[in-house]
Order: C-alpha cells, then sequence, then structure tokens
C-alpha cells in the first residue's frame, strides 16, 4: 500500500522516501536519507535563485 502512495507522490512531483524501520532507524533518516534526498532540491533552489538574480 506505502508504494501505492509513493508512485502517487511521485505523479504528483513530490518526494518520497523509501527506508526500512529497523534499529537505528531515526538516525538512518536522519543522517543519510534526508540530506541524499533534499541535496538535489537545494541544488535546484539555487539554480532558481541565480535566475533570477541574473535578469
Amino acid at each position: 500500500m506505502l508504494n501505492v502512495h509513493h508512485d502517487i507522490a511521485a505523479s504528483r512531483g513530490w518526494v518520497s522516501i523509501h527506508a526500512s524501520a529497523s534499529k537505528g532507524f531515526a538516525r538512518q533518516l536522519t543522517e543519510a536519507r534526508l540530506p541524499e534526498v533534499l541535496e538535489p532540491l537545494d541544488s535546484a533552489t539555487l539554480s532558481k535563485s541565480k535566475g533570477l538574480l541574473k535578469v
């Protein structure tokens, strides 16, 4: 069922994170998965911001 939600999120351009719940889940999520997923978003925001400044 979670795969369905992931597919819906992806079809709307939303970011979703897949991670298995296990010992250290919260640490893995906050220290590895979230930065990994957010980095491209930060880069895209910076690119858009730079584009606005050039105008």
